[in-house]
């Protein structure tokens, strides 16, 4: 799981289960959506 000390995470319980979510920097993000489809319908007022 790649755990170490100083980690810090985001504890959600969902449907009766804990889930810790790692926070991540802006930097660690970075190209994590790389080949996301992005064409998607759009509204005539928000184009």
């Amino acid at each position: 799981m790649k755990l170490k000390p100083g980690n810090v995470f985001n504890v959600i319980e969902h449907d009766g289960h804990i889930e810790l979510l790692p926070v991540r920097t802006a930097r660690q993000m970075r190209g994590f959506l790389t080949g996301i489809d992005t064409n998607v319908p759009r509204e005539n007022d928000r184009v």
